[in-house]
């Protein structure tokens, strides 16, 4: 069994394998993972499934966190609010404050939540998940150690960063555009 860095190139190795002498002159035929362990495969097309799913949950808990938020923001700060409304603010103006406000809260999370990611997954990749408790369930599937080491890879970071941060801008226009429609003596009178 040969371990590889990357498993997609499983296939092109056994080929490559099957095509040297050593192996053809004794009867050997070299197999990728993907052809011996079709459960194997299974399990991680689902990986995937589960991936997206709990990334849409994860998409809809920060659009409700960041509008809760922001929507609080503009509400406790109503009177400020009318307050420069009333010295000429336009909505528009105000409508691009709270924004910015959403864009840097956006910003710092997706950096913060990437640096503390990738610093765990990094120390994970060097120690090890341990996975001897349950590693009799997987004694059935060759190949399957009782230590897995994760991996960052790129497009699991990028993507989902960049679709969170577009989920946290957009869900403070609401907000924004509510802050713009405010009445400058009513917000005022509100506090």
């Amino acid at each position: 069994m040969l371990r590889l860095s990357d498993r997609s190139d499983s296939a092109a190795l056994a080929q490559t394998l099957n095509q040297s002498s050593p192996l053809t002159n004794h009867g050997l035929v070299a197999q990728d993972w993907e052809t011996l362990l079709p459960v194997v495969v299974q399990m991680v097309e689902m990986s995937k499934v589960d991936f997206y799913l709990i990334l849409s949950v994860v998409f809809v808990v920060v659009a409700i966190g960041v509008m809760n938020t922001m929507v609080m923001s503009v509400m406790e700060r109503t009177p400020e609010l009318g307050v420069m409304l009333a010295l000429g603010t336009r909505g528009g103006q105000l409508q691009l404050t709270i924004l910015f406000e959403a864009f840097f809260l956006a910003v710092l999370g997706m950096v913060a939540g990437t640096v503390v990611g990738g610093l765990l997954v990094f120390w994970l990749g060097q120690t090890g998940i341990d996975l001897s408790s349950v590693s009799r369930s997987l004694e059935a599937i060759p190949g399957i150690t009782d230590r897995i080491y994760p991996v960052l890879i790129f497009d699991h970071v990028w993507l989902p960063s960049l679709l969170l941060f577009l989920c946290s801008v957009l869900v403070a226009l609401y907000p924004a555009w509510r802050a713009s429609r405010l009445d400058p003596v009513e917000a005022i009178r509100h506090g």
